[in-house]
């Protein structure tokens, strides 16, 4: 596979993953963290994540994407 055809795969495959998980109904958690599974603080306790674990996903969601939102 050319390295064109290649990236052109992946930017399609990319998009319509974007596409998917903004048709998805947003979660709603239970007042645990779903990645540290310590108690999630009061104002964010429909949240699935705590504040700290919420702004490590942030990070690598930048990183896996190269900073662009989708």
């Amino acid at each position: 596979m050319k390295a064109d055809e290649w990236a052109s795969e992946l930017e399609i495959r990319e998009r319509e993953s974007c596409i998917a998980r903004a048709r998805q109904p947003i979660a709603q958690g239970n007042g645990i963290c779903v990645d540290c599974l310590e108690v999630v603080e009061a104002e964010r306790s429909r949240l699935l994540r705590c504040l700290s674990c919420q702004q490590d996903e942030d990070l690598r969601q930048r990183q896996r994407t190269g900073g662009r939102r989708g």
